[in-house]
């Protein structure tokens, strides 16, 4: 037997003996802690027993006085247990006013979760100690344990409709005294932003297109403007180009240079001169790259948390979700797409930003007169539809892109599960990746 087999569990009797004194005193004393203090929270067996004949009397509207709570012993076998009604009384009387019920509650609390965190660990540590242990299922559990430990999550909480209107009243105020008028991440597009309101926390967005029409430039933009100009700070998983060609992307917007040109060091003094600049303007844009290959869903998971707890990203974006793998494989594509696409959901709710995922269109677009995509298009799982908050098309006028020269490009947007949908008329300016907005054309 180990010297840790041997310690006791963090525990305070006195914080717990103090909470149910308390509540002796004062039956309407369980208003004040039943929201974040249960049963469970207390160490001592005969302590959750009490604990739980006060809830019980509370759940039937009746007083948890003395008597009552004595009588509720008696009626569930458990009053032996518990030290019988000589020890109730010496709990009333230790506590010389109830006044201070919520502070030894939260004492009692706190030691609960550091049991919990012991209690996790040796959880993980039997899993790793497993025959044929998965790596990965552990270091995401272990993960996904302390970040729910750290944000002080719960799922199981409800939440009345009172307690969610201050909040959403306050921040519809903070908005519109400082002008900003977006309840989500800007789009980059005004339009855009109108039908969608920005990018909204917990959302899943797909941005599907076809093969060489933009979609990771597309991707780049929405990353770029969210964090130059609106300074929020974006995670890219890109999985099918190089951290290196991204920022040379990156550069070619912020310096409206050709990326060619950057690409060849084919530049004038004067654009020297503009490139040392704007690198240096760049290099404090919040945006992080991550260029794993063949991209798990767990993987993603681990890496998004350690993000969203070191850097507070606020939003995500990945490039693009076909070339993903699902950590346990499936039978066929399909299942493995509807796996990832769940998971892809699940981090934008349990991260609360939006996750933005490219995806590409099945060559069956091309096969029609009228090319332009349908959801029935997405490739390979009906399940990113379904799964997706938002799907937005990009596809080009005439369906075929130009060898040269700015682009007309269509942004619709396909679903959007709280509102409206829409499109939005583009420009693609491939020798520096900007998307512009196409103003309609004047009426005489």
């Amino acid at each position: 037997m180990s010297t840790n087999d041997l310690r006791v569990p963090p525990h305070s009797e006195d914080a717990e003996r103090s909470v149910l004194g308390s509540l002796l005193l004062d039956p309407q004393g369980i208003t004040k802690i039943a929201d974040f203090l249960s049963e469970s929270d207390f160490y001592r067996q005969p302590h959750r027993l009490i604990y739980r004949a006060i809830e019980s009397l509370a759940a039937r509207n009746q007083p948890a006085d003395l008597m009552l709570v004595i009588d509720e012993l008696e009626r569930s076998e458990n009053l032996d247990a518990v030290g019988g009604a000589g020890y109730l009384g010496m709990l009333g009387h230790e506590v010389p006013t109830s006044v201070n019920v919520r502070y030894y509650a939260e004492i009692v609390k706190r030691n609960a979760t550091l049991r919990q965190v012991i209690d996790g660990a040796q959880a993980l540590s039997d899993l790793a100690y497993a025959r044929g242990a998965d790596a990965d299922a552990v270091v995401s559990r272990a993960q996904e344990l302390l970040f729910q430990l750290a944000a002080n999550t719960d799922s199981g909480n409800y939440q009345h409709v009172r307690d969610l209107l201050g909040p959403f009243v306050d921040d519809l105020l903070k908005r519109r005294e400082e002008g900003q008028l977006l309840a989500g991440v800007h789009t980059g597009f005004t339009r855009l932003d109108e039908i969608l309101g920005g990018f909204q926390a917990s959302d899943l967005i797909t941005v599907a297109a076809r093969t060489g029409i933009g979609k990771t430039s597309f991707l780049l933009n929405i990353a770029w403007r969210a964090a130059s100009l609106h300074d929020v700070p974006v995670a890219i998983f890109t999985l099918e180009v190089s951290p290196k060609q991204l920022t040379q992307r990156l550069l070619s917007m912020q310096t409206r240079i050709d990326s060619t040109k950057l690409r060849d060091a084919d530049l004038t003094d004067e654009e020297f001169g503009i490139v040392g600049i704007e690198a240096g303007n760049l290099s404090e844009v919040p945006i992080y790259l991550d260029d794993t290959p063949a991209l798990t869903e767990l993987q993603l998971r681990s890496k998004a948390r350690r993000l969203k707890l070191d850097h507070h990203i606020g939003l995500v974006i990945i490039d693009y979700l076909q070339l993903m793998r699902p950590h346990r494989e499936q039978e066929n594509r399909v299942q493995q797409i509807s796996q990832i696409t769940r998971a892809l959901k699940q981090l934008a709710r349990e991260l609360d930003v939006p996750v933005i995922a490219g995806a590409q269109l099945s060559r069956a677009i091309e096969m029609r007169t009228q090319q332009r995509p349908r959801l029935s298009d997405l490739r390979e799982s009906g399940s990113i539809e379904q799964d997706s908050d938002v799907v937005i098309f990009l596809y080009p006028e005439g369906g075929d892109l130009p060898h040269s020269g700015p682009v007309e490009l269509t942004i619709e947007v396909a679903k959007h599960r709280h509102g409206q949908t829409g499109i939005v008329d583009a420009i693609f300016v491939r020798e520096f990746g900007h998307f512009l907005a196409r103003e309609p054309a004047p009426q005489y």
